[in-house]
């Protein structure tokens, strides 16, 4: 399919859309033999940003997100990376993530000049951290006497009074340190059994590892830039959800002036919908897999994360794949449809249903206790037998010996999923 010019944009099928979206998100591809400490670098610098969340039903969410791409690898190397080489960090993109250390001083950028007055919630914030000025003093001092510390090392003898921030959870000290994480005083220096040991920022990064430079326009252009090499194609909202650019209202008028210079170019999609109607973007680069014909994504599975970087935008999701995703966590079981902890399957370019796995590990047992097709799926023998092959993968990664199908199958691809032994590597 060749571009279309319309006006002083391209037009082209969702269905390009899509496969350039899982394609710039490095999504189905097979598997690296062996996965180095550069292949995990590059892949956080290229996505951007990988979400960190604590459940464990599967697997921790930031391995999850890796694995999908690269496949098996050594858990520790995040560690390592985070620990020994500070090449990557901890701080908030649109939640709390691990990001390129290079990239942080552009997120605080971007956060001190967040656009607009300060709303009601940020003068409350402020108060607090005004009213609790020597608690702050007293957790710097013990940072600069020696670190890394949890965040149980510190006291908590910040004097009690009226809670004017707003916020209702947690000790003074968690809650101090979280501000000054996020106004980056602070940051991690690696976790140990999931808890957070902080150091000073001032000092702990390499040499190397230089400060991101620029006005907020300038900074607001370069992440809204980065933001789309790893979607693909998307709007400027869609961009400014992504990551650090939902700091500030300049990402559109960024990706406009983008546009001006060459380094952007408009995309629009046919139809009077919503979606279509929007203004979509695309680097220069993308140009080539936008004029081509339309090639499938090669019919791999890939099981997805709740917070997968692909399917975060739960918006993004519905527009582009007509799957309606979300996470039943806090759902009360009685009125969950899809499971617990359900995981999105992609199959080429297409989300073909949802699994909702548990990890017994003493037992070495992954356990599937639904599993739901999306309608219209018609290859079901194909589908079931790449997410048996899937299944059987990730079973491996997560150290279980048996995988146990316990869901109701019903007609489609679910019908086709058999429990099994898996074997080691």
């Amino acid at each position: 399919m060749s571009l279309k010019p319309v006006g002083d944009a391209v037009e082209v099928s969702a269905e390009v859309v899509r496969r350039v979206a899982v394609s710039a998100q490095r999504l189905g591809r097979p598997p690296l033999r062996r996965v180095t400490e550069r292949d995990v670098l590059d892949l956080v610098r290229h996505l951007g940003y990988v979400q960190l969340d604590p459940i464990q039903v599967v697997e921790r969410s930031q391995h999850l997100v890796l694995y999908a791409r690269l496949g098996t690898f050594d858990r520790e190397i995040l560690d390592r990376l985070q620990r020994d080489r500070r090449t990557i960090t901890e701080y908030w993109a649109h939640a709390a993530s691990i990001v390129p250390s290079e990239e942080l001083a552009g997120h605080l950028a971007l956060a001190a000049h967040s656009v607009g007055r300060p709303d009601v919630r940020d003068r409350q914030i402020a108060r607090w951290k005004s009213d609790h000025a020597a608690l702050r003093r007293s957790i710097l001092d013990q940072l600069d006497a020696g670190g890394p510390l949890p965040s149980a090392a510190f006291a908590d003898d910040s004097a009690r009074g009226v809670d004017r921030s707003g916020w209702s959870i947690g000790r003074d000290v968690d809650r101090m340190l979280h501000f000054l994480w996020m106004d980056g005083e602070l940051n991690v220096s690696h976790r140990t059994n999931g808890r957070r040991l902080w150091v000073r920022t001032q000092g702990w990064f390499p040499s190397q590892v230089r400060p991101v430079e620029g006005t907020p326009d300038q900074l607001a252009e370069r992440f809204a830039l980065r933001a789309l090499e790893a979607l693909g194609v998307a709007t400027a909202r869609q961009v400014q959800q992504y990551m650090a650019a939902s700091w500030t209202a300049g990402t559109a008028p960024a990706l406009e002036r983008a546009v001006g210079e060459s380094r952007a170019i408009r995309v629009t999609l046919p139809g009077s919908s919503r979606t279509a109607r929007a203004a979509w973007y695309a680097l220069p680069a993308r140009r080539g897999d936008l004029e081509r014909p339309v090639r499938a994504v090669p019919p791999r599975v890939s099981l997805l994360s709740p917070f997968d970087n692909l399917i975060t935008n739960r918006d993004r999701t519905e527009s582009l794949f007509g799957f309606h995703y979300r996470i039943e966590i806090y759902t009360p079981k009685r009125l969950r449809r899809f499971g617990y902890y359900s995981l999105p399957v992609l199959f080429g370019d297409r989300l073909v249903g949802r699994l909702d796995p548990v990890v017994d590990r003493p037992r070495r047992r992954l356990t599937v206790r639904a599993a739901h097709a999306e309608p219209g799926v018609e290859e079901g023998e194909v589908v079931g037998g790449e997410v048996q092959d899937a299944l059987d993968r990730l079973a491996r990664f997560v150290g279980a010996r048996e995988v146990r199908i316990s869901a109701r199958r019903r007609a489609g691809w679910t019908a086709h999923l058999r429990s099994s032994r898996v074997g080691p590597d």
